[in-house]
């Protein structure tokens, strides 16, 4: 069964039709140009060493507002 189109007056605005992923051909949804980037031992760690830096200044952070605060 087919549901009737909502009358222009009845309709959202900015709601647009998008199609059904299933409609869609597979290649237009799989990214063939993005490159595939190896990294080494030593970025890996590098990676984690910001990262923890980056989460120790955050917490740096919510520790001195929580003592400013409070």
């Amino acid at each position: 069964a087919v549901a009737e189109p909502l009358d222009d007056d009845e309709r959202p605005l900015g709601v647009r039709a998008v199609p059904a992923a299933s409609t869609v051909p597979a290649g237009l949804l799989a990214d063939r140009h993005a490159p595939r980037v190896v990294l080494g031992d030593f970025d890996r760690w590098a990676i984690r060493v910001l990262a923890v830096a980056a989460a120790t200044c955050f917490l740096l952070l919510l520790f001195s507002l929580l003592k400013l605060f409070v």
